[in-house]
């Protein structure tokens, strides 16, 4: 006895399409999310490869932590990598890379390990505190004619390293570079749970809430200047590698 195939009919047919669109319409955001959770951990991973770099690079170097670029000089050349950039002595705080890539990285510029690896990935930023003096991060005895107060900072001198931001996430978007910004009125930050890298080698994402304001006119502005006359969480802490950037 030959026994007939069923075949879909059409209610069928379009029953099937309308639950697997269910299916996709719930499926695409938790991949999503698993895709946007995998480069945030990767982007923790690398800082905390960079912070621990400069521990070993403390300990090659009596203590001190990166020092680059000089105070007296109106452009610095980094190189690394084959490549060459003149910097601003601010500018090693987007430029450190390069200048240590040769001694701590073999010589190479992959960067995604130098920078935020998803789309519109800028590179982590260095702060700007761990190469000038505590007193240059303080209202009070910061002397922006003083280039003395940019220094060489020692690992030793960080009060808080738990707290103490080594690195911080940036982002491209629409030619123009995002990262943990406050306004003038030190009340709004722009963007949302930035990942940093930290003295201690940890890195986590916190809470808006749980950073700590930083010095609001950045790293003073001038010829030297690499971020402006802005305060950007973890890179312009207040007192310097005495303070804190995490509540």
């Amino acid at each position: 006895m030959i026994k007939m195939r069923h075949a879909f009919t059409l209610i069928e047919l379009l029953a099937v399409i309308g639950i697997i669109g269910v299916i996709v319409t719930f499926a695409l955001p938790a991949l999503s999310n698993i895709r946007k959770s995998t480069i945030e951990n990767k982007s923790l991973a690398n800082m905390r490869t960079h912070s621990s770099m400069l521990n070993q690079y403390s300990a090659d170097y009596r203590g001190t932590l990166p020092f680059l670029t000089h105070p007296e000089a109106e452009r610095t050349i980094l190189r690394g990598g084959g490549q060459a950039v003149q910097s601003r002595f601010f500018g090693l705080t987007q430029y450190w890379f390069i200048g240590l890539t040769d001694l701590y990285y073999g010589s190479s510029l992959d960067l995604d390990l130098f920078a935020f690896p998803g789309q519109g990935g800028g590179v982590y930023l260095y702060s700007s505190t761990l190469f000038t003096s505590h007193a240059y991060w303080n209202q009070s005895t910061r002397n922006t004619e003083n280039t003395r107060q940019w220094r060489a900072v020692k690992i030793s001198q960080v009060r808080y390293p738990s707290s103490k931001v080594a690195y911080t996430e940036s982002r491209d978007r629409d030619d123009a570079t995002l990262f943990p910004i406050w306004s003038n009125h030190g009340q709004v930050i722009e963007g949302n749970r930035f990942g940093f890298g930290f003295i201690d080698s940890s890195s986590r994402r916190p809470r808006t809430a749980d950073l700590v304001l930083p010095y609001q006119s950045g790293d003073g502005g001038g010829p030297q200047s690499s971020l402006g006359e802005i305060g950007v969480a973890g890179i312009h802490t207040v007192n310097g590698v005495l303070g804190r950037d995490i509540k």
